[in-house]
């Protein structure tokens, strides 16, 4: 039978998982929030310059709606079928960041 399993060690919300992104990478937080008015135009921006440039978006609407979105997730499937203990998130961002040393 086919399992599917979450792998992650905590519930995090998008903003938290940006603002670890910014400090593990030694940037600035993000100063104010992004209403949806703001996410639609810069979709549309995005769609556009795809257009003009043949480079597909970075940003869509399916993206930025899981943005806003709340969404939970639980790692105990997971930490009980395979007794693993996972890496919290930004143990993990810090670790990786080592890898991009230069992004200002």
């Amino acid at each position: 039978r086919e399992e599917r399993f979450i792998i992650s060690a905590e519930n995090k919300t998008h903003r938290e998982i940006i603002s670890h992104i910014a400090e593990s990478m030694k940037m600035p937080l993000p100063s104010r929030p992004l209403g949806p008015w703001l996410g639609r135009l810069i979709c549309h921006f995005e769609k556009i310059r795809s257009l003009l440039t043949g480079i597909p978006p970075r940003i869509s609407p399916a993206s930025m709606h899981s943005a806003a979105a709340s969404t939970a997730y639980s790692n105990n499937k997971i930490v009980n079928t395979l007794s693993v203990e996972l890496i919290p998130v930004k143990e993990s961002l810090l670790f990786s960041s080592q890898f991009y040393p230069d992004v200002s």
